[in-house]
Formats: structure tokens, sequence, C-alpha cells
């Protein structure tokens, strides 16, 4: 099956689509950024850089032939409940994060499957994207220019676990938790902006960071080749969380296919 990817971004629905079997012809995104990122995954793939109702369709049409498949994934943040506090839930489908998403199915030749099948087996821990121990620089977490809103939910965290328990740290959250998680549970949802920051204790004191960029792509479900290639940390971010998880998106369209 060929598909066409619009508002593509990095590639999220594609690396899904592409693992259950789709050939990627062409990807639309407005973001320079997300289209350099396309580029670097899907070399082979047609990207235009540049809105969706600008584009000349015959003209694609005649540039990149008939397609079967059309992946669609519009910013939602501003005319859904994505802007809430509602738990998320990927985690069904093999993906280290609590996500919850909305995927309209539709076929013209016949009516989809109702239901996609989940991951069968627990949801991945948090703990399953961190990297080793020392391979990020951390900072003592008592420190002297530490905002206190971030010592009082570590603070919180150490009440539960006790003092020299490892876990996340959660910035804007608002959904009674406390502004922190346990790592043995998927991680929480992974937004456009720096939002997570481990602590963990190194036998002296407790000492922080913020999760990086590839601890967060695989907290997406991306696969290990996937690059990265241009843009700040932040762009990246962006991308990453402006992004569909692949393992729920070859989900769908294993059942669509099936």
């Amino acid at each position: 099956m060929r598909a066409l990817d619009l508002f593509c971004g990095a590639g999220g629905s594609s690396v899904g689509a592409q693992a259950a079997g789709v050939d990627l012809v062409a990807g639309i995104d407005l973001d320079p950024v997300a289209t350099a990122t396309y580029t670097a995954n899907f070399p082979h793939a047609h990207i235009v850089a540049d809105r969706a109702e600008n584009v000349d369709l015959p003209a694609l049409r005649r540039t990149i032939g008939a397609v079967d498949l059309v992946l669609a994934s519009p910013e939602c943040r501003n005319h859904t409940c994505a802007k809430g506090a509602a738990p998320r839930d990927a985690s069904r489908f093999g993906v280290p994060q609590s996500r919850r998403r909305l995927i309209l199915v539709g076929d013209r030749a016949r009516p989809p499957l109702r239901d996609i099948a989940p991951h069968d087996g627990a949801a991945p821990a948090a703990a399953s994207i961190l990297d080793p121990t020392g391979a990020w620089k951390t900072s003592p977490l008592r420190h002297r220019r530490r905002a206190r809103a971030t010592l009082q939910r570590a603070d919180r965290a150490f009440g539960k676990l006790g003092p020299t328990a490892s876990f996340l740290l959660v910035y804007y959250s608002t959904d009674g938790c406390g502004g922190w998680q346990k790592l043995d549970r998927p991680l929480r949802t992974v937004t456009t902006v720096d939002r997570f920051a481990l602590v963990a204790h190194d036998g002296r004191e407790p000492r922080m960071r913020m999760l990086q960029v590839p601890e967060l792509a695989r907290a997406m479900g991306m696969p290990a080749d996937f690059v990265l290639p241009t843009g700040t940390r932040r762009d990246q971010i962006r991308l990453l969380g402006n992004g569909v998880c692949p393992p729920v998106m070859r989900a769908v369209v294993n059942a669509l296919t099936a």
C-alpha cells in the first residue's frame, strides 16, 4: 500500500504505518524542522513544506501517483480536551507512556474494524526509557537556585517513597498527583515542552536532571534508528510532543488492512 501523510510532523504516524507494511510516498507539513526530520527518516518520500490548503492536489497526484492510504494528524491542542488534565493512555499498545488520543478510521471499500487489538502484557514502565546512570550531567537537587515549587514536588515524593528513592518530577501538572510520578508506571503524556526531571540518589545526595531527547523519543515508541537531525533541543521536544506514537498507528493500520 502507498500512503500520504498530511501534517506529517517528524513522522511518527509514518513510522507506525511503515512498520505495518505501508510505503510512505509523500508527506506535507508547514514546519521546516519537521519536514527536515521527515526527509532524514524517509529519504525516498516526496515532501511538501507548505500549508495543506495551498497544495495543488492534481499536481501532487501527478508527482507521486495514486495513494491507498491517507494519514492526517492535525494539531489538536486548541480545539480538543488535550489542553485539560484528563489521563492519557497509549500504554495499551506497548508504549511506555500514558497518552490517550482519538483516531478516526474510514475505508472507502468497506466498514473498518471497530476494535483495535491492544498490546499483550503489562504496560512498559518509565524506567525502561532512561539512559544509564552517568550518561547525562546532573546537579544537586538541593541547589540554592532551585525553585521552591520544584523542591516541594520532590519533598512530596520523598514523603511517599523514602529519602533515597528515585522518581520523576512532572512540571505543568494539574491532575492532583503532586507533581511527581513513580518509575514503575508508564511516563505521563509527553508534551511540547520540557516536562520531566529525573531525581536519583547517588549515595550521598539526591541529584536531578531533565529527561533528554533520546529518552523522550523512546517514550513515544520511536524506533532506535529514528533520527532528529536538525533544530534545537526545544524544537526536537516540540516535534516529539506533537507526534503520534508509532506502535499505536501500526495497530490502527494493521486493523484497517487486515
